[in-house]
């Protein structure tokens, strides 16, 4: 048998044969190695996936949004608009304190909560709820680029405890940072609205406050008689002194920028001690002094003034002259 290499042939040839099986074990081996990670890798996006998808199953469900159109008055002579806002949990756990902010225009400017209470501490599973806000689109209804459909923003709390947002656009933002960013000064006076608009109730709490606060000559009972309620038996004792006496209590309040209504025609606004608060507000809350302006609606006549205290007159002990509740607000 001939040499190779100083051994027989098959010598060689089995040398060859058992390092050739060595190399496929460890191309085998790595082989498998590859495709146990690739299975770990899959595996892991799997599961972070399906978390998400955890995550998102109560958030993605949660939304807010604004309903608006037109119609015909009742003796044809003109169109009403008419809005709800609407917000809804299609999932199967309930979300907690939950906050909504309506906005008109493009970009959209944020004019408040308007009818939505402020928070709805809970908003059970499969639940829609709806509220009026007609009166509050029509006070808002000069000075933006209508029209265009209003929108809604709603933050609120899921059942694992995180805070989720879905802007204006619709999009959900996880987490949210706070329940909104204070407003720079231009953007303010867009949230007041258009200030020759007279169904807009801040206006008429301007002009109430900046003649209490009014130094000469000083406010009389008289000149303010107009603004208030006729039905607020509570103005009948409040005489010159007494007015300006109010008017420096309410010295160091600052005014709040939006408007919330308790019903289609009445309407709350905030007078806070120092001005409203600085910085970004978070879910949580601070705690701040705080008097309220109560005004009612009169159909065909505006706004008035009903209270002034340290909390509002709830709508159910508001008394109105015989047909100044219409939701034709221009009057018949």
């Amino acid at each position: 048998m001939p040499d190779f290499w100083g051994a027989k042939w098959w010598d060689a040839w089995q040398a060859f044969g058992t390092v050739g099986a060595t190399a496929i074990a460890l191309l085998l081996a790595l082989l498998g190695g590859v495709r146990a990670k690739m299975a770990e890798a899959a595996l892991a996006r799997e599961r972070e996936e399906r978390a998400k998808a955890d995550r998102l199953a109560t958030a993605s469900l949660v939304s807010a949004w604004v309903e608006s159109g037109y119609e015909a008055s009742d003796d044809g002579t003109h169109y009403l608009r008419r809005g709800s806002v609407n917000v809804a949990n299609e999932s199967n756990e309930p979300v907690f304190d939950v906050h909504v902010v309506v906005g008109i225009g493009r970009p959209a400017v944020q004019i408040g909560p308007l009818a939505v209470p402020t928070p709805i501490p809970v908003l059970p599973p499969r639940r829609h709820r709806n509220w009026d806000i007609s009166l509050g689109l029509l006070g808002h209804g000069g000075g933006l680029d209508l029209p265009s459909d209003p929108v809604a923003k709603i933050y609120f709390t899921d059942s694992r405890g995180v805070r989720w947002e879905r802007n204006f656009e619709g999009k959900l933002v996880e987490p949210a940072e706070g329940n909104h960013e204070p407003a720079a000064e231009e953007e303010a006076l867009k949230q007041l609205g258009d200030p020759t608009n007279s169904f807009n109730p801040i206006w008429m709490a301007v002009e109430f406050l900046n003649l209490l606060r009014r130094e000469d000559p000083p406010v009389t009972a008289a000149e303010i008689s107009p603004m208030l309620a006729e039905k607020a038996a509570g103005w009948s004792d409040m005489n010159d002194e007494a007015l300006r006496n109010l008017g420096q209590e309410l010295e160091d309040y600052g005014m709040a920028t939006h408007v919330w209504y308790a019903a289609p025609q009445v309407a709350y606004v905030r007078l806070v001690e120092g001005g409203m608060p600085t910085g970004p507000q978070t879910a949580g809350y601070q705690e701040v002094q705080v008097r309220i302006i109560t005004l009612v609606f009169y159909a065909g006549r505006g706004w008035r003034i009903f209270s002034v205290g340290g909390g509002a007159t709830q709508p159910d002990w508001i008394e109105f002259p015989e047909g100044a509740i219409d939701d034709n607000y221009r009057g018949r």
